[in-house]
């Protein structure tokens, strides 16, 4: 199983590993939201992008190089970024080439994301 970095979508300078065993309810504010992605497709995940709403563009893929979300898997997602709402949009590539995008997402009301 793979544990991607943390997230800061205003500035991704600082990254690090949130452990999977800190799975928890998100946080009533997007300011240090936690929650799980789940692959139950047969493909792996080899980017995966958060942006807030109101980002014209993806901000950085969040899988490390060389890394992926094995079909199957599961993976802990930490966003600080401080962002005053909850809105998001997510985009999945898998290593198949299929492209899920997802938008307007509530994240601090997320606790698991699974791509079937």
């Amino acid at each position: 199983m793979l544990t991607l970095p943390s997230l800061r979508t205003a500035a991704l300078a600082t990254l690090m590993t949130v452990p999977a065993s800190l799975v928890g309810t998100a946080a009533a504010l997007a300011e240090d939201v936690v929650f799980q992605i789940d692959n139950a497709t047969n493909a792996a995940i080899v980017e995966f992008y958060i942006s807030p709403v109101t980002s014209d563009s993806w901000e950085e893929n969040v899988v490390p190089p060389g890394g992926e979300l094995a079909a199957g898997g599961s993976v802990t997602l930490t966003v600080e970024d401080g962002y005053p709402a909850c809105q998001y949009d997510m985009l999945a590539i898998f290593s198949n080439g299929v492209e899920v995008d997802d938008y307007n997402i509530n994240i601090c009301e997320l606790e698991v994301w699974v791509y079937e």
